[in-house]
């Protein structure tokens, strides 16, 4: 990727473009390279050591005399050239894994990746392009839809509904008993928590979360919800 295609990639203002320079990816101020772009997001850095020659700032550096993109916000810009790069990430390759235990009753797409020991109960339905990765744990009547990543050793319980282009990070438990009881004399009585989660689109859930089922009426994440590790 040269300097103008990274440009437009991100739409700031190109200055001192260097037509044979080839960006071949993101690094930080001092562990960066001749071919990397770097993203100051503070205007004050001290850019004497940088061996990059691209970089994306917020007000024009006259101090370096090399490429610059001047863009309102670095971090977003970074974002993006980030998924130009590294978009493969979380790439599938389709296939089902013959030490994942899947129910009969259960619909897949073709287009998905399911690892090993991968358990998928009745009437579960997995989408397209979606991949799940080993240990994953999904009970009966799911729904999980496309273009989603579940990292390994999350477990989904019976009745959860997730959405498109959804990530759920390792170790994390959707729709565990939300905490409900009610006391009888000296004993505490458990409520049911039958109403399981509904996850929107484009939702992503940080590892060790855990969000529980609703009692009578599902636990609702809207879509565009980004939750961090360790949440309950």
């Amino acid at each position: 990727m040269n300097g103008s295609d990274l440009n437009k990639l991100i739409g700031g203002e190109l200055i001192n473009y260097d037509v044979d320079l080839d960006i071949l990816g993101v690094a930080p101020p001092g562990k960066d390279t001749t071919s990397d772009a770097v993203f100051l997001f503070n205007s004050t850095y001290d850019i004497s050591n940088l061996n990059a020659r691209l970089l994306v700032v917020k007000e024009l550096n006259k101090a370096f005399k090399y490429t610059q993109i001047i863009h309102p916000n670095p971090r977003l810009a970074m974002a993006k050239v980030m998924h130009h790069f590294y978009k493969n990430k979380n790439g599938i390759m389709p296939g089902i894994s013959k030490y994942a235990d899947i129910d009969p009753s259960a619909t897949l797409s073709k287009s998905i990746q399911v690892d090993a020991f991968v358990s998928i109960g009745k009437n579960s339905v997995i989408n397209q392009n979606t991949r799940i990765h080993s240990s994953v744990s999904i009970g009966e009547n799911c729904q999980i839809g496309n273009n989603c990543v579940i990292f390994p050793n999350v477990t989904i319980y019976d009745n959860c509904k997730i959405g498109n282009n959804t990530i759920i990070h390792a170790n994390s438990v959707i729709g565990a008993d939300g905490f409900g009881y009610e006391k009888e004399n000296d004993e505490w009585i458990k409520i049911p928590q039958i109403s399981g989660v509904i996850i929107g689109d484009s939702v992503e859930i940080g590892s060790n979360t855990t969000i529980d089922s609703g009692c009578l009426i599902a636990t609702e994440i809207d879509s565009g919800v980004k939750i961090d590790n360790m949440v309950h």
